[in-house]
């Protein structure tokens, strides 16, 4: 029982001393250059009981904002099955264009802001199969109505994807690769970026693909 107590102590004081390396002595390098933006969420601003065209706005002219980051929601989007309406993400990519402002847009079933994963009333009760079908299908919709729209300088596939938060049906790493894969067949220019959780996270995240 003794040598088991010495073990157990001996692994206490092992990851002890990690952490205490880890935060105490590890530097991490000094960002010299950083790009700072913002996030707009249509839904969340009208959540707030914004109107959110004029958030939007004010936030490009008020502010002069130059880097936004799109949050946008899969169920405004695809309200009904086979039907997408773009409108106000026209209005939101036209007025950033004028302003020469530099777009981030986040497309997936998992793009942020509670619940994190806004699947279409029609689809929730679809398998998981014909869940991710139906995501490759809203994808291509998306890049290839937005492939030649100059504000958008990246795309973001999924936000946090593999982070176990918010009411979402599942995770999974293969499929958040189709996706990825999906984009880059479709657009090849612009730079793909996979997010993860700052709070929750080894950081690691499918190969090539992890930013």
């Amino acid at each position: 029982m003794n040598n088991l107590v010495k073990i157990f102590f001996l692994i206490l004081l092992a990851i002890l001393l990690f952490f205490l390396y880890v935060f105490l002595i590890v530097k991490v390098p000094e960002q010299k250059n950083i790009t700072w933006g913002v996030n707009f969420s249509e839904a969340h601003a009208v959540f707030l009981k914004l109107d959110w065209k004029k958030t939007y706005i004010s936030i490009l002219d008020d502010l002069g904002v130059k880097n936004i980051k799109l949050i946008t929601n899969w169920n405004w989007i695809q309200g009904e099955k086979d039907k997408f309406y773009f409108d106000n993400i026209d209005f939101q990519l036209e007025e950033a264009e004028k302003r020469n402002a530099k777009i981030i847009y986040v497309v997936g079933m998992k793009t942020g802001r509670w619940p994190e994963c806004h699947l279409p009333d029609w689809a929730i009760n679809l398998s998981k199969e014909e869940q991710q079908e139906e995501i490759l299908e809203y994808i291509k919709e998306v890049i290839l109505r937005y492939r030649d729209q100059t504000s958008i300088i990246y795309w973001q596939v999924e936000n946090e994807p593999l982070y176990r938060f918010g009411i979402c049906p599942w995770y999974d790493e293969d499929f958040l690769k189709k996706e990825v894969a999906l984009v880059k067949s479709l657009d090849n220019t612009r730079p793909i970026i996979i997010s993860d959780s700052g709070e929750q996270s080894l950081w690691r995240c499918c190969g090539n693909y992890y930013v």
